[in-house]
């Protein structure tokens, strides 16, 4: 996948965002996909969130949620195939691969909605679930789509 542009992602943006995870444990990939793109994600998102509602599958878990205005999604890939396009994005796939290698198992693929007056929550703590302590080395990743403009305000 070397080489190719992605979207709006530069190589040079790629590069640094690869050493800033080596370095730091984190990065940040601005513009990986466009607005129009986001905005359907988006409204696909909440389809997403009907069908799961429908089926009987919670959208709030009051033991992890701080309060119902975060929405959980679970099982994405299998609710649209819009989640298997971005779990599958160059993008993505080429930074877990800078960091895990050429092979690497998915866990999960869960939306968390920070609603208006959500409040703050760990970052998905499953990680922690994967491998044993002590961690030496990079075992495990979140790749983290935000849809939104993100803000300390927010």
């Amino acid at each position: 996948m070397a080489g190719h542009c992605f979207d709006a992602v530069r190589q040079e943006q790629l590069a640094e965002a690869k050493a800033k995870f080596k370095q730091d444990g984190w990065a940040v990939v601005p513009n990986i996909i466009d607005d129009t793109k986001a905005k359907e994600v988006v409204d696909r998102l909440w389809k997403a969130k009907e069908e799961s509602e429908r089926r009987g599958d919670p959208t709030y878990l009051d033991w992890l949620d701080p309060n119902s205005s975060n929405v959980l999604i679970f099982y994405l890939m299998e609710l649209d195939s819009i989640f298997r396009e971005l779990i599958a994005h160059p993008v993505a796939v080429e930074m877990v691969q800078s960091a895990l290698g050429q092979t690497f198992l998915i866990s999960n693929y869960t939306a968390n909605i920070a609603l208006p007056r959500s409040k703050s929550m760990g970052l998905y703590s499953d990680l922690s679930l994967q491998c044993p302590d002590p961690c030496l080395s990079t075992w495990r990743l979140n790749v983290v789509w935000c849809l939104h403009d993100m803000y300390r305000s927010h």
